[in-house]
This record gives C-alpha cells, structure tokens and sequence, in this order.
C-alpha cells in the first residue's frame, strides 16, 4: 500500500521541529552561544529571574516543539525499511530512538523552566542549569545509535532503489564522531569541550542541523519517486 501521502506530512515535521528549537531554546531564551559555565552565579541568576518571561516563553515552545523531532524520522525510518525489506532492524531502530530523543530533549526545558518559575538560590540555578545542559547536549547516547542505524542501514544498501546517497551515510557515522567530545562534557569546566566550547558545542550543532536539512531533502525526493511509481503501477517496495 502506497503511504506517501503520510510519509510527505511526516517528513515536512522538520518545518515545526527546527524553529521551535531556535526560536525557543537560541532565540528568545538567548542560548546561543550557551552561558559558559564559568558565567558568575548571580550573572545566571539574572538570566533565569521569574521576570524574565521571553525565556519562559522560549522554553514552552521548544518543549512542545521538541516532540516534532520524531516527525521527520519516522519519515525516515519508512523509507530504511524499504531498503531493509523484512524484519527491518535498523529502521525499528532508527524509530525507537527518535522517540526517546525527544523525550530527553524535552526534559531539559523543564528544568530551565523550573529554576525560572520562582525566585531561586544562586547555588540551585547553576547546578540545575549544568545538568540541563548535561542532557541537552551530553545526553547524545539516543542520537548515536539513531544515526548509527541510518548510516549502517544507507551503507548496507543492496535494494537498488537508491533512496539515499552513500555519502548522506558516511555524514551520520561523522556525526557520530563529532558527537563523541559530548559525552566528556561534566569532565571540563573550560576550554573547547565544555557545553559552550567548539567541540562541546558548535561543531556538532553545525553537523546536526546540516544532517537534519539533508536528511529531509533526500527522504522528501525517495517519497515523491514511491508516489510516482505507485501512481503509474509500479509496486512500491
């Protein structure tokens, strides 16, 4: 049966997910480029002072937004298992963990709304604001295996459908290693490893949005192909 109506409205999930997340969390939270983690106490008091309701704002709309992520990836998922075919490991893979990166993107602007909700010790906001951003970006475990099964999957194509370039899955095995740094990050508190350093942060932001971007233009383009070969009588594998 063809799906492609559904697919296509999955895939363009990408057009909620990636402003809610800059508008929400960069934009109106100010977030980019991270507070450093050396930022004085009381300098992060102010940021997160009850007042300031542009960040509270920021932070509900990038928690509601945060469950579009599994949009696109479904998407995604339905077209790895056409190159799978039966029992289609890395695309089950490939959905459970887009799943369970949205939840661990969510729970981050819960505690940054939390510690701006009321009046709050110094000392609490920058141990809350450490391990949010613990999980916002050192939590990548979930992203690693996701893009672990898209480039295994794109790589092991035997299908002939050419739905994926080979170097779309060359990019997710790199970004899984300019993820890596992330997993060091309660380990430094300054220089290029921390949540607002180049490795920490910026290198693997600048990765993700390019994969997220070339991602969506190559599942809307294997989509829009399935329609037409289901439109004209071929069989959609």
């Amino acid at each position: 049966m063809d799906n492609s109506r559904n697919e296509m409205i999955c895939a363009n999930g990408i057009w909620l997910f990636v402003p809610s997340l800059c508008i929400g969390v960069f934009l109106m939270a100010g977030f980019l480029p991270p507070p450093s983690p050396n930022l004085p106490a009381s300098e992060l008091a102010k940021i997160f002072a009850p007042g300031n309701f542009m960040l509270r704002a920021g932070m509900l709309i990038a928690m509601l937004g945060s469950c579009t992520f599994a949009l696109p990836m479904m998407a995604v998922g339905a077209q790895l298992r056409r190159i799978e075919g039966p029992n289609p490991v890395l695309a089950n893979l490939n959905n459970s963990m887009a799943t369970l990166t949205c939840v661990a993107n969510m729970l981050p602007c819960f505690l940054w709304l939390a510690i701006s909700y009321k009046p709050t010790p110094p000392d609490v906001i920058v141990v809350l604001n450490d391990l949010a951003w613990f999980m916002f970006i050192g939590g990548i475990c979930t992203q690693i295996l996701l893009n672990a099964a898209q480039g295994i999957c794109i790589l092991s194509d035997k299908s002939g459908l050419d739905i994926y370039p080979r170097w779309l899955g060359y990019m997710n095995l790199f970004l899984i290693i300019s993820f890596l740094p992330d997993v060091a990050l309660p380990l430094f508190t300054t220089g290029p490893f921390t949540y607002s350093g180049i490795l920490g942060f910026w290198v693997p932001a600048i990765g993700y949005f390019v994969w997220l971007w070339s991602n969506y233009i190559f599942t809307v383009k294997a989509i829009r192909r399935q329609s037409k070969e289901a439109s004209s009588g071929v069989a959609p594998n």
